[in-house]
This record gives structure tokens, sequence and C-alpha cells, in this order.
């Protein structure tokens, strides 16, 4: 035990620097994948609008959409939006684990400082602050930019993929209905 609380004391900082830049630079990653997946959906549901036209007054189509192309558009955005959303949700559920880290490492300081006398305790003392600071840094820091990156972005794709859905729907259904008299 005392050799275990000796590594998070000497290596617990450092360890909680590397995967707090680590879980930055995914969460990056993520956010510019999905404003670029966003972009792409956008563009797409600019090109797509309007594009099945119906003459009403003989309520006929006059152009014809292919629905097999944005059906097979809809599920590569969806499938492209999944693996990306699934990255983020993973690095965002480790966020919660820096203050469990910087608390982890504040035990170990203050058994460690305690055991080997007064004349340590400073040492223990000050892996304690430092673990626990570094460990609120990341989850706050992580947390925020979360909220305002990915985060934010996954909903604005979801809501983007549901109007293509919508307007694929009602593509389909119109051209059903105009097919039908």
């Amino acid at each position: 035990m005392e050799r275990f609380l000796g590594f998070i004391s000497q290596y617990g900082t450092i360890f909680i620097i590397v995967v707090g830049a680590v879980c930055l630079l995914f969460l990056i990653k993520s956010w510019v994948q999905l404003s670029l997946l966003r972009d792409e959906i956008q563009k797409t549901l600019n090109v797509k609008k309007g594009r099945a036209k119906v003459d009403r007054s003989t309520r006929t189509i006059v152009q014809k959409v292919e629905y097999s192309r944005l059906r097979t558009e809809a599920d590569d955005l969806r499938e492209r939006f999944d693996k990306a959303s699934s990255s983020h949700y993973t690095i965002s559920q480790m966020i919660p684990i820096f203050p469990l880290l910087g608390i982890l490492g504040t035990v170990a300081g203050l058994i460690l400082g305690l055991q080997e006398g007064l004349e340590h305790i400073q040492e223990g003392l000050s892996t304690a602050m430092d673990t626990t600071l570094w460990g609120l840094i990341f989850a706050i820091g992580l947390k925020v930019l979360d909220n305002i990156g990915p985060g934010k972005a996954v909903y604005m794709v979801t809501d983007d993929l549901e109007e293509y859905e919508r307007r694929y729907k009602d593509a389909v259904d119109t051209a059903r209905f105009e097919e039908g008299f």
C-alpha cells in the first residue's frame, strides 16, 4: 500500500496533467469533426431544399427526386455522426474523473505526510494541494470547453439530421401523394 501511495504522491500531478492534455486534444478533435460534419449537413440541406417541385395546377411532379441517393446521403451522414458523437461521449465521460484523481492525490499525500512524521508533512500537503488543484483545473476547463464546443455541436448536428430526415420524408410523401392522382 505504501508503494502505491508513494507512486501516487510522486507521479499523481504528472499523471493528471498528461491525461488532461490528452482529453483536451481529443475534445478539440471531436469539436472539429462535428463542426465539419455540421457544415456538410447544412450544405446538403441547402442544396436539397425544394428539390421535389410539384405543379399544383396539374398535380404532377415537375422534377423527380432521386430518393435512393437522398437516403444514401442521409444514412452516410448519420453513420459518420454516430461515430463522431460516440468518440465525443467517451471523452466527455472521463471529465468527472479529474476531481477524483485530485482527491486520490490528496489522500495519498496526507497519509504519506502523516506516516513519515511532522518533518515531511509539508511535502505531503504540497502533493495533496497540487493534485487537487490540477484535478479541478482540468475538470472545470474541460467541462466548459465541452459545453461550448463539441457538446453543443452534437445537439446542433442532431437537429440538422432530424431536419434532413423530415425533409426526406416530406419529399417521399409528396411524391406518393402526387403519384396517386
